[in-house]
């Protein structure tokens, strides 16, 4: 008896050890699966050498940019992006590579294989794109179908913009890519995401597709001036591809055609110079005006309204034949990427098109885009040194002996256009710079953080070794000094 029950117990153990081991390892490869969940990633602002932006670390918000797919000795990676391509409920890879010997940027598609907990190569596509820097990918509901279409763009070699779109097929047990969009362009490509509506969120019902905007410049015929033309492209359902359905043309100014060699002699610097200064929105329909201030000095483009100001650092720079490409990261949030696609209409009027993140999308109301005008001359290039000296004398003033002042009893040091300003027990770090708007010279100060009194642009006077600032807001009219603002007066610090 004593011997049935002591085989009893241990048949029982041995069950429980056996159900415990399978339900373990069902969690540690359940486990497995979530830990190997790939996001959108963004590149970080990359060196100017193409080779060596490819060796640079690309960071995301949440998750480091790492390919599941294995790469070969030869591959470098660029970005990843996670999606189910496959419709099997795993999440695959998709990534996009350069290789030592191919110029050209190469999308691969890795499909995870569950029994051998594996990401494995499937599809590879060779793309015209070898700007690294403008390379993005996303998936989208393109077709308003609920299926996901892989949409990568970038420039060419040429900088040509390319864009093209795949949906997955199912032809058996393997899965394809059907290419629905296909466009090299000289000029700008956009998706134009209308609003959803409930029932296609809620209800899973289907939407109609989402249109392509096209934009291009032609010279005319007579070869005085040229032509601003919008091509929409829409999806057609009996085809099954997207066909051209409107083109709008709209005829610029004409440009001298010694003004027009001047601006575009080839050289992006000399575009830049062009670009330097304020530029407000003409026929702004808004209830805030728009205006954009570039400044190529300090690699920088400021978004003015009246309520709000945003920094942006300018990354990477493209002519174009009648423009410039410019992408550009959020001053405080590196990650928020902008694209500029600037296209010249006259001696002194831009027409600007912005897309945000690497989804290369616009929506119906994008309040930056449209025409600007020049509102101020340039601020001082480079060669100016003169002008240069001028501004940045402050900067020596400011700087000079220790760089530290009393501002109402707290210290404030200034050191390599940077600052530290102790209030109270509270620390604020930033950095500050010099510039001339309307004829007014202005100190711009962007703190760490957006409580500090020291943000925003100040006219300033000094009188001897007292500074008193004065905040003020950028308009399209000029620096205008708030009624209800006091100065904030600095004093030279002195040791006892």
């Amino acid at each position: 008896m004593n011997m049935k029950k002591i085989s009893i117990a241990i048949f029982s153990v041995i069950g429980i050890a056996i159900i415990s081991l399978a339900v373990t390892s069902i969690i540690i490869k359940h486990k497995k699966i979530e830990i190997q969940r790939p996001k959108v990633v963004l590149p970080a602002n990359q060196k100017e050498t193409e080779d060596v932006a490819l060796k640079e670390l690309y960071m995301s918000t949440e998750f480091e940019n790492v390919s599941l797919i294995p790469l070969r000795i030869e591959e470098t990676l660029i970005s990843t992006l996670g999606i189910d391509f496959n419709g099997d409920s795993y999440e695959d890879q998709v990534i996009g590579i350069k290789r030592a010997s191919n110029p050209e940027i190469i999308v691969i598609f890795g499909e995870y294989n569950p029994k051998k907990s594996s990401y494995e190569r499937t599809i590879e596509i060779q793309t015209k794109i070898t700007q690294v820097k403008t390379f993005n990918f996303t998936a989208m509901d393109l077709l308003g179908q609920h299926l996901d279409a892989i949409i990568f763009s970038g420039f060419s070699e040429n900088n040509n913009s390319i864009m093209q779109a795949f949906i997955p097929v199912r032809h058996g047990t393997q899965v394809k890519l059907k290419k629905i969009v296909d466009f090299d362009i000289d000029g700008t490509i956009l998706i134009q995401q209308n609003t959803r509506s409930d029932s296609y969120s809620i209800y899973n019902e289907n939407e109609d597709p989402f249109p392509i905007l096209t934009n291009t410049t032609e010279e005319k015929s007579d070869g005085k001036g040229f032509d601003q033309i919008q091509t929409t492209y829409e999806w057609d359902k009996k085809k099954a591809e997207y066909v051209e359905t409107n083109v709008t043309r709209v005829s610029s100014r004409r440009v001298a055609a010694k003004e027009l060699s001047r601006i575009q002699d080839g050289t992006v610097e000399t575009f830049m110079e062009f670009l330097d200064g304020l530029w407000y929105k003409t026929n702004d329909k808004s209830k805030h005006e728009h205006s954009i201030f570039f400044s190529p000095n300090e690699n920088e483009i400021i978004f003015c309204t009246d309520e709000i100001q945003e920094v942006y650092d300018m990354i990477n720079t493209s002519l174009r034949r009648y423009g410039i490409f410019i992408s550009s990261s959020n001053k405080s949030i590196s990650n928020l990427v902008r694209y500029f696609h600037i296209d010249l209409v006259s001696a002194n009027e831009i027409r600007i098109r912005i897309t945000d993140d690497v989804r290369m999308i616009i929506g119906t109301d994008a309040d930056w885009d449209g025409i600007y005008r020049k509102k101020i001359s340039k601020t001082p290039s480079k060669q100016d040194a003169s002008n240069k000296d001028d501004e940045s004398e402050i900067c020596k003033i400011l700087e000079n002996g220790n760089g530290r002042w009393d501002l109402q009893g707290d210290s404030l040091v200034f050191n390599d256009k940077s600052f530290k300003f102790y209030q109270g027990e509270k620390e604020y770090e930033g950095t500050y710079t010099s510039m001339k708007l309307f004829d007014t010279d202005l100190l711009q100060f962007r703190a760490d953080e957006k409580n500090c009194i020291l943000n925003g642009f100040f006219m300033y006077k000094l009188s001897g070794e007292r500074l008193d600032l004065i905040a003020v807001k950028i308009s399209t009219e000029g620096c205008i000094i708030s009624g209800k603002s006091s100065p904030i007066r600095l004093e030279k610090f002195k040791s006892n």
